[in-house]
């Protein structure tokens, strides 16, 4: 060391030893750092310019197309006249005697609107359905989607959900539940009226799978009883 800062080789005593490096070290040229933005150029300048522009750009088109502008609006469009499962395998030839779980299928159309300007997928929607009376509300359905629906962006979409319709018919709710419903679809009175229902959904969408959240959705909707006295008769043939 005392070579290089042109002094003669001389024995240094050790506690010299530390402030002689140091005064070297101060004396080594120093080297710079060069970043990938230094603006240390009139090139350097325009090149961090564009970058910032591109990312900025493509950050405010994709926060336009991807922010949310509400939840699809679902609509009840319709509800299809219930078949009884399995009648004969449920009751045997006294069915109409025995008490038992009186299932049936039926299909209900909803119609929904995207507001958004991406489309939603929904892997699946979970459909619990629950009827409400002035005194009564018990749950008499539940469903899902049989395939994944796509809802398009700023778009009308119709899709269907199969349910199940279930009425224990040894339980007393259920059977003050069905005599309401003949009631109001005008098969034990002479004016018919509209049902009311309320329903619970949990949405699997595509979007948020990953995430493991499911939103949960709930409404109130009133439909016309699909049964009449005719109806009513072949479902129990």
């Amino acid at each position: 060391m005392p070579e290089e800062l042109g002094y003669d080789s001389v024995e240094i005593p050790f506690k010299y030893q530390e402030s002689m490096e140091c005064l070297y070290l101060e004396g080594a040229p120093k080297r710079t750092r060069r970043c990938c933005c230094c603006l240390h150029t009139r090139k350097s300048k325009y090149i961090c310019a564009g970058i910032t522009f591109l990312l900025l750009t493509g950050l405010g088109i994709a926060s336009y197309f991807c922010y949310p502008r509400g939840m699809p609006e679902v609509k009840y469009e319709s509800m299809s006249i219930p078949r009884l499962i399995n009648r004969k395998a449920q009751f045997g030839e006294q069915w109409s005697q025995s008490p038992a779980m009186l299932n049936m299928e039926t299909n209900i159309d909803f119609r929904t609107y995207n507001p958004n300007l991406i489309p939603i997928k929904m892997n699946n929607i979970s459909l619990s359905v629950y009827y409400t009376s002035s005194d009564l509300k018990l749950k008499i359905s539940q469903g899902e989607l049989a395939q994944a629906v796509t809802f398009a962006p700023r778009e009308s979409t119709k899709f269907t959900l199969p349910l199940i319709l279930s009425f224990d018919t040894s339980d007393s709710r259920s059977l003050a539940l069905v005599r309401d419903m003949l009631d109001r679809c005008g098969i034990t009175s002479r004016w018919k009226q509209q049902i009311a229902l309320s329903y619970e959904a949990i949405l699997d969408i595509s979007l948020l799978s990953w995430t493991g959240f499911k939103p949960l959705i709930s409404n109130n909707m009133l439909l016309d009883c699909p049964l009449n006295r005719d109806s009513l008769l072949s479902l129990l043939r």
